[in-house]
């Protein structure tokens, strides 16, 4: 019977209750009375729809376990030797349950083989079976006791670094004897793009299992789409590791695979991990840049550093040794100083360049007005203009009555205040031509602009990523007096401010845009010192991000790559004799944010097209996927695969991206050698301590087990029970209220007989 049914019964039977009463004492006492007859009666219909009732009841006391996968595959041996892996394995197994008898905790044992299939096969799945099973006991102790084989040993280029201590909760063991010498390739760093016509940088470190003689030399061979392209001699000089560096010639434009491979030794077993491969991408042309400095000084030593570390940047730099009209008695060409090419550079070559940097520069001394015209129609057609101050920049000759004047977004004299907004503040009044100060103290502060100026400024967002490392530089001394400046708000945006000792603050640095370009006004010549501050990150990286920053909002993100995939790999699977292949990659850039499953985006894996519906698709940031999913075949060992990524939206048009890797082979057990890089590997990826087995003793493992289960020894186990109330109603303050109807109905209807 359902609720609507007893509700309509109980309805009817007040009516009839109320027409019957009503004939015998009155409508509204028969009404009233029939009314408190349901009240108090509905008491018994709410029995007839119990609540289900959840509460967790206390079971018994469990102690801690602890969890142990165990690498039972044919690699790790099946001999009674002792000294075999499996033997030490299982010696290691015992030592701990005597450990957990006397100090109350729980072996837990798992194998591989019971995990996976393939280990039957004579596959030693060790990596993959790993990150499963270690879903499963995360953030309670556990051990893995291997010898480091794997069927797909096989690194990403960017390799890993070992953390962990004695007292972390997990460890992993590494049974492998070490007997066969070994050499392996720990990291190779390659730039992500470069450029026509320019050479590529690779760096590059070795690692070897034992100091020996026959492994002190070592050539290392770098090819290019599999052809030969470089080869360097490496010598380890009596140490466990080597780095080396190699240029390699120029590329051609598009995308290539880098293989970095080490020459194989005759003795030399493991070779899976004598190669690594990475991707360069090789992209049309340089952006040019045009860096002028008024005097040599530290901060344009910096500045030119870093455009001259970057390969994007095409950059010819002038340093202002000599006058252009200064006359000497001898030949021009006996002079190891040329004069300044004015007529060169700002009438012939000024428009082939992207960005001009003035820095510490006094245009009216250097410029003539034509010049200095061609200049600013630079800026405002298009170009980008970093201006950095110091003492002979922002010179009142060059701020009052020349061209630069046009694209100013201050005002420096009360005649240029005539068609400013009536809101700025005071006009500079000083008849001096001095606006630097050496003796100014300051501390760097970021600035505060509103919502809509750092819209049209986005540099700031960047710069507000390094605030911290900003604000952290001690007091600097020198700068221009920009409290002498009224910025206009409409055509700029404060990026920087200079705090005083007194606690005032002006602008430090401002971006402005006028007409079709963009210009960052810097007002200080020290901020080459944020490169020698201690930092956790290195203090000249910081200062590049800092000009980096800059450098791509002035030329509108022209070399910054809407879209970029990175990360790409491959893992061959097999379950149930069904074999495919499981691929992932990362995904960023501004493109990355308007990701979609629809037609507009088309994926395509090694050749084969991946329809949307099968790819996994997981958001890091607002602008960073990472995506995968399985390829119904499996691929060719050593087959170079391609990651192509194809868009189109409104927001930026139609866009491309691609990334390679290199297919892993896949290794039986009777192929593979024992591996501590992996289970190197494998211990940063589960957050555990590597030890060694030579480090290993039944103490030691002891000393562990007492730290982790003073900490948590016991834990209660509990489960979930479920039943149903039929009297809950009594547990409600209600209930009083449809008692107290019951003697009011009775008094409702005998009122007469009782008052009479």
């Amino acid at each position: 019977m359902t609720a609507l049914t007893i509700v309509l019964i109980a309805s009817a039977l007040c009516i009839l209750l109320a027409v019957f009463w009503s004939m015998e004492i009155g409508i509204l006492r028969g009404t009233l009375a029939a009314l408190c007859r349901l009240g108090w009666i509905s008491i018994f219909f709410m029995a007839l729809f119990p609540k289900t009732v959840s509460q967790y009841v206390a079971q018994s006391v469990m102690v801690q376990p602890v969890n142990v996968l165990l690498d039972d595959s044919a690699s790790m041996g099946r001999t009674n030797n002792p000294q075999s892996p499996i033997s030490k394995a299982e010696a290691i197994i015992k030592d701990i349950g005597s450990a957990c008898r006397d100090l109350g905790c729980e072996l837990k044992v798992e194998r591989l083989s019971a995990l996976n299939s393939v280990v039957a096969e004579n596959y030693s799945p060790l990596k993959e079976t790993f990150q499963s099973w270690y879903r499963q006991v995360e953030g309670r102790p556990w051990l893995l006791l291997s010898d480091g084989g794997d069927w797909q040993p096989q690194r990403e280029s960017e390799g890993y670094q070992v953390k962990g201590s004695s007292e972390e909760l997990a460890k992993v063991i590494d049974l492998y004897a070490d007997s066969h010498p070994n050499v392996w390739i720990e990291r190779v760093n390659i730039p992500s793009f470069s450029f026509v016509d320019k050479p590529v940088d690779i760096q590059f470190s070795l690692g070897r299992s034992q100091v020996s003689s026959v492994l002190e030399h070592l050539q290392v061979q770098f090819f290019s789409d599999n052809q030969l392209i470089a080869a360097k001699d490496v010598n380890f000089n009596g140490q466990l590791d080597a780095a080396g560096n190699i240029q390699i010639a120029a590329l051609a434009k598009g995308n290539h695979a880098i293989k970095v491979r080490i020459v194989p030794f005759a003795t030399e077993k493991t070779l899976w991990d004598n190669q690594l491969v990475g991707t360069v991408e090789v992209l049309p042309n340089t952006v040019g840049v045009l860096h002028l400095l008024g005097t040599p000084n530290w901060d344009g030593r910096f500045l030119r550093r870093y455009l001259k570390s970057e390969p994007k940047y095409d950059l010819i730099s002038f340093f202002i040794l000599r006058d252009p009209w200064d006359s000497q008695s001898v030949d021009e060409r006996e002079l190891s100083l040329i004069p300044f090419p004015t007529d060169r550079l700002f009438q012939e070559e000024l428009p082939n360049f992207k960005a001009l940097v003035l820095q510490n520069f006094t245009l009216f001394q250097f410029l003539q007005s034509r010049y200095q015209t061609n200049l600013v129609k630079f800026v405002q057609n298009g170009g980008g203009a970093l201006f950095v101050g110091g003492p002979r920049a922002f010179q009142m000759s060059d701020l009052q009555g020349s061209p630069l004047k046009e694209i100013l977004p201050f005002a420096t004299d009360k005649s240029s205040n005539q068609s400013k907004p009536s809101n700025v503040l005071s006009m500079f009044e000083s008849t001096s031509h001095d606006t630097y100060d050496p003796d100014q103290t300051f501390k760097v502060r970021l600035a505060k602009p509103s919502q809509a100026q750092r819209v049209l400024a986005n540099v700031y967002e960047d710069w507000k990523f390094l605030e911290n490392a900003l604000e952290a530089m001690p007091p600097l001394k020198g700068m221009n007096r920009t409290d002498r400046f009224v910025f206009d708000p409409e055509l700029s945006t404060p990026l920087l401010e200079a705090e005083f000792p007194n606690g005032k603050r002006v602008p430090l640095a401002v971006a402005s845009y006028p007409g079709k370009g963009r210009a960052i006004w810097i007002f200080t010549d020290q901020l080459w010192r944020l490169a020698l501050e201690e930092h956790p990150q290195s203090a000249r990286q910081i200062y590049n991000q800092f000009m980096q920053a800059a450098m791509s909002w002035l030329l509108r993100d022209e070399i910054k790559r809407p879209l970029i995939l990175s990360g790409f790999r491959l893992r061959q699977m097999r379950q149930q004799a069904n074999e495919n292949t499981h691929w992932d990659l990362r995904m960023e850039g501004p493109a990355a944010r308007y990701l979609d499953k629809g037609d507009n985006w088309s994926i395509q894996i090694c050749d084969q097209v991946v329809p949307p519906s099968d790819i996994i698709q997981e958001r890091v940031s607002l602008n960073q996927w990472r995506l995968s999913g399985r390829l119904p075949t499996q691929l060719s060992a050593g087959r170079q695969c391609w990651a192509k990524i194809e868009a189109q939206h409104s927001s930026f048009g139609s866009i491309q991206a691609r990334a390679t890797t290199v297919v892993p082979p896949i290794l039986t057990d009777n192929e593979i050698f024992g591996s501590s890089l992996v289970l190197r590997q494998i211990a940063h990826e589960g957050g555990a301590a590597y030890v060694p087995y030579k480090e290993y003793s039944e103490s030691y493992l002891r000393e562990w087990l007492r730290k982790i289960l003073d900490q948590k020894a016991i834990d209660v186990q509990s489960k979930l029970d479920t039943s149903q109330d039929f009297y809950w109603m009594f547990k409600t303050w209600w209930i009083y209220a449809l008692f107290l109807m019951m003697p009011l109905e009775i008094l409702i209807r005998k009122w007469k007989e009782i008052f009479s």
